[in-house]
């Protein structure tokens, strides 16, 4: 039996990939954390037939983080980031004893953030990894960015102490706590007169999952790390997937041969 592995971009943070297993006579895709954007997953020839169906999935083991109630819609990243660099602008132009302390939960995905913070203000984000937009100079500018465990203002005394700035702005980049949020929503929100919250969410929310599954209509969907459910049916969601004008998708009957399932995930764990 022959195994063919596609490497498909998962725009979770930078370099993450879903992997598309093909076989003789069945198609796997299995997806870590993700949040593509839709523009691109419509395009993408390794996920469509040459003319322009989507191609039939057997089985879908999909990232399913926020596939619960209350996270149905979160803003697109590039909106967020947008609306934290004005506050961040009108921030440091107080004066020049301000300065800017950044919160993002994970490890990576920062990385957007900081390239947008230099292409847009011109100042190099402080942390010890290091990208175009990133310098690992504290001294050198006004903003630093940490991840974990620093989501209260005072944890970042320790790295903020040196600095030598008065006024310290705390801006956290986090999804969880953006339950119910809606088109008319604003992605910031000012929790005290030093820190402003802004939803930034590097996995689908449960809108997006649902639309993501919905145009490829697999045979069998394994969600991880909760049960897939898809939301309430027949609610449309701004900007969802939709399958080309006069294209139809080919009902596939076949069912999954759980053995070759087992294998596949086995060497995935590897």
């Amino acid at each position: 039996m022959s195994l063919e592995v596609t490497l498909i971009p998962a725009e979770h943070c930078l370099g993450s990939t879903m992997f598309l297993f093909k076989t003789t006579n069945k198609t796997i895709l299995y997806i870590g954390d993700f949040r593509p954007r839709i523009s691109d997953i419509e395009k993408d020839a390794n996920l469509h037939e040459p003319n322009g169906n989507p191609i039939n999935i057997d089985a879908m083991y999909v990232d399913t983080e926020f596939n619960q109630e209350g996270y149905e819609n979160f803003p697109k990243r590039s909106h967020t980031v947008h609306e934290v660099i004005k506050e961040i602008d009108k921030w440091l132009k107080k004066g020049e004893n301000y300065a800017v302390a950044i919160y993002v939960y994970a490890n990576y995905t920062h990385e957007f953030i900081c390239n947008q913070i230099h292409e847009k203000l011109n100042i190099k984000v402080a942390i010890p990894e290091l990208v175009p937009g990133i310098t690992n100079d504290y001294r050198e500018n006004r903003i630093h960015l940490c991840s974990k465990n620093k989501n209260l203002e005072n944890s970042h005394s320790e790295c903020t102490s040196g600095w030598g700035y008065d006024v310290c702005l705390y801006v956290y980049f986090t999804a969880k706590k953006w339950r119910k949020y809606t088109d008319d929503s604003t992605p910031v929100n000012w929790a005290t007169p030093t820190r402003l919250d802004a939803c930034f969410a590097t996995h689908c929310s449960r809108r997006e999952l649902e639309s993501f599954v919905s145009y490829f209509k697999p045979e069998k969907v394994e969600g991880f790390r909760y049960p897939y459910v898809a939301a309430t049916p027949n609610t449309k969601n701004k900007g969802e997937l939709r399958l080309p004008k006069g294209v139809k998708r080919k009902n596939d009957a076949t069912t999954v041969d759980e053995e070759q399932l087992k294998n596949v995930t086995k060497k995935l764990e590897l």
